[in-house]
């Protein structure tokens, strides 16, 4: 990722939208309930080895399933999926029973595949009924596909076109234009259609030149709900998963007195990196806020107890799996290195974004 992108990244949060910080964090706008069960002072950065990122609580993990791959369904597309609706994915057999809230939010998005062969959904955050992002790779070439609500269109398009002048582009039929950051970073923002609206960019260092880039533009389709659904990587952190999964990557993490783990449910749906992302933010801004109220009554004894507990941080499993394919480890270490030697941890709030900053 590049620092270009990360500058996007901080004026999607904002200067034009005071709601958009809260659009990407998901607070507020992720699913509550499970939509999905299977049954086979800078900001910390959460972001994987990638150009892929969102402000704040984005990360990335590899996560290889085709994208090109069939909906082996008997359920109608068109069917109004009160029930919900299972998917086959890939070549074995694995299945995917996705509820009626998972199928709503299918239908509330532009549902855009890439029709290139070899390409695969890399990452899936924020997968909420008006928002979200899918990353899709192949070697290394990368397409980044966000959707936000129609409401926030013309905030989103103003926003953009201070990169470049604008240029008409059509994908499949839909209209829009695109922007240019270099030859080949290119950004392509549709019109709404529906509730939502679709921005799409490429980035790594595989796209040679611009016309490389908008062949695949052209390559784009709409799918229907069970193609689009199909395409989603199965190892994913839903709601239903988030208990079993933050039991492992919590096991060795002393919690903040009071951590509610059932709150975890808010974050939505998210691959395992940004979870841990997420999760691990939670406990770092937990015993920060810990840390401030006990200075504030001059209780040292709990201070020291804060100070002990982010001292152990080096020894996390869950930051040593993550700081393989991603670097939000490193701000959690330095976190832990400096208040060994007395630093005033609460200069670490804004880092992580804690919300009693």
């Amino acid at each position: 990722m590049t620092d270009d992108t990360l500058d996007r990244l901080v004026r999607d949060a904002d200067p034009h939208d005071p709601d958009a910080v809260r659009d990407l964090r998901g607070a507020g706008q992720v699913l509550l309930e499970e939509i999905m069960s299977t049954t086979p002072v800078t900001s910390i950065t959460k972001r994987r080895r990638t150009r892929v990122a969102a402000i704040g609580l984005a990360a990335a993990a590899v996560l290889a399933v085709a994208v090109s791959v069939p909906a082996l369904l008997t359920d109608s597309d068109t069917a109004p999926g009160r029930d919900g609706q299972t998917v086959h994915v890939g070549t074995g057999t694995d299945r995917i029973a996705y509820s009626a809230a998972a199928v709503e939010v299918a239908r509330n998005n532009p549902r855009l595949l890439i029709g290139e062969p070899g390409w695969k959904a890399t990452t899936v955050y924020g997968f909420a009924k008006d928002s979200g992002t899918i990353v899709f790779s192949k070697g290394d070439r990368e397409v980044e596909m966000n959707w936000y609500p129609a409401s926030r269109y013309q905030s989103y398009y103003d926003d953009r076109s201070e990169i470049s002048k604008r240029t008409p582009i059509t994908i499949d039929g839909q209209k829009g234009s695109r922007v240019s950051y270099s030859d080949t970073d290119i950004a392509a923002m549709l019109e709404p259609k529906g509730p939502t609206f679709v921005e799409i960019r490429t980035g790594g260092p595989g796209f040679t030149s611009t016309a490389e880039v908008l062949k695949l533009f052209g390559s784009l389709e709409h799918v229907t709900v069970n193609s689009w659904l199909a395409a989603l990587p199965v190892e994913i952190v839903t709601p239903g998963k988030i208990a079993k999964v933050a039991d492992e990557i919590l096991a060795d993490v002393p919690l903040p007195p009071g951590f509610d783990k059932a709150g975890l449910a808010k974050l939505g749906v998210n691959d395992r990196y940004q979870f841990s992302a997420e999760t691990v933010s939670l406990v770092v801004c937990g015993w920060l806020d810990v840390w401030q109220r006990a200075d504030a009554k001059g209780d040292t004894a709990t201070a020291q107890r804060v100070v002990a507990a982010l001292s152990t941080a080096r020894d996390w499993k869950v930051l040593d799996e993550m700081q393989k394919t991603g670097e939000y480890s490193p701000g959690v270490w330095d976190l832990a290195d400096k208040v060994k030697v007395g630093d005033d941890p609460r200069t670490y709030q804004k880092n992580f974004q804690c919300s009693g900053e």
